[in-house]
């Protein structure tokens, strides 16, 4: 079982190696600084996450100049398209920690951070 802070170190560091893709993904391996006791996603990883992630874009949310998102009722398709089945308790204990609702909008980094606490 991984421990909170470790949990917390952990999606940090997935944070900022999303972060540092959404800026410039040419600089994301250099600017991810992940903790070398922890499992985190490489820059393969997260390069596949974006791909996934894109498919999965609300229409016309690429024009519209808004930051790119879903909506958290996305969550169980995208999870299970990974291989990771969440269930109805899982997806409201996840709703409840991230104080959201299924239409509440998430970044690709929130995604990723999500995405995190499936693959221990």
């Amino acid at each position: 079982a991984v421990s909170r802070q470790a949990r917390a170190t952990r999606v940090s560091a997935n944070r900022a190696a999303a972060a540092a893709a959404e800026a410039d993904p040419m600089i994301a391996e250099a600017k991810a600084e992940p903790t070398p006791a922890l499992p985190v996603f490489s820059p393969e990883q997260i390069s596949r996450l974006r791909q996934h992630f894109e498919q999965f874009l609300m229409q016309g949310e690429e024009d519209s100049g808004r930051p790119l998102a879903i909506e958290v009722s996305q969550l169980p398709e995208m999870l299970g398209a990974l291989g990771q089945d969440i269930t109805a308790e899982e997806m409201d204990a996840l709703l409840q920690h991230m104080g959201a609702n299924l239409e509440t909008l998430i970044s690709f980094a929130d995604y990723v951070d999500i995405v995190s606490l499936f693959f221990e």
